[in-house]
């Protein structure tokens, strides 16, 4: 027991072990953090998966930050282009529209006044309009790139691929339907889909036990068609043609 006591105490403690193989991590030349190779080979699994794990703590934590202080900067200068485009509304007016506000300028000031605050009113709605066009475009941008990263994180940590044309034709319509529906968010779309996507397809019959799934030709009614279901076949075939 006394040796066991000691060996504990000369151990550094578990998390002073993982933040210095964590502080020593290098990217390879595809950009994925590894241990060097010293410090790599005499650890079990378990103390690699936890270096590996802070270490995606550490850049979630990095890449929030700095997505932060981006989304900041962009809404304060979003605010102030916005409320300077406004601002600067320009009034274009036809020949028609300018010879009206030139006549009531001289014959009915006030109407030629509300009739140009209507003009301006026309303009500052028509750039509201557009930044409102030019915003939305952005959301949209940017929900794109966020479902493209997690396409490839997804890809970097299961192996298998995901796209939109896999996401159409081998997941359920629902999935798609709940994360466009705002049932679900992204990130618990794409554990569904990892879930899915990893199951077992394979049918599997009672009595197999070979686990190469269902033989379907000894599914009852046999490989031809029997001569009721020609008839109906037939009927079919008939009126399809008839009608």
């Amino acid at each position: 027991m006394a040796t066991t006591t000691t060996q504990n105490e000369n151990t550094p403690p578990l998390a002073d072990r993982v933040n210095s193989a964590v502080s020593s991590m290098v990217k390879d030349d595809a950009g994925n953090w590894t241990l060097p190779e010293d410090e790599s080979a005499p650890n079990s699994e378990e103390f690699k998966y936890a270096v590996l794990a802070e270490r995606r703590v550490r850049d979630t934590q990095s890449g929030y930050t700095k997505s932060r202080q981006k989304v900041k900067e962009l809404e304060t200068v979003n605010t102030a282009l916005t409320d300077h485009v406004i601002a600067s509304a320009t009034v274009n007016l036809t020949a028609e529209q300018r010879t009206e506000l030139d006549s009531l300028r001289v014959d009915d000031p006030e109407a030629w006044r509300l009739k140009l605050s209507g003009y301006e009113a026309e303009a500052v709605a028509a750039q509201k309009e557009k930044l409102t066009e030019f915003n939305s475009q952005g959301v949209q941008a940017s929900k794109a790139d966020e479902v493209a990263q997690a396409y490839a994180d997804f890809t970097a940590t299961t192996g298998m691929a995901l796209s939109d044309d896999i996401i159409d034709n081998d997941l359920p319509a629902s999935f798609k339907r709940d994360f466009e529906g705002g049932i679900i968010d992204l990130s618990q779309f794409i554990d569904k889909a990892a879930q899915y996507l990893t199951k077992s397809k394979v049918i599997k019959g009672a009595d197999d036990t070979t686990g190469k799934g269902t033989d379907m030709s000894k599914l009852a009614g046999g490989s031809e068609p029997t001569q009721t279901a020609k008839d109906v076949d037939s009927v079919q075939t008939y009126e399809s043609e008839i009608f």
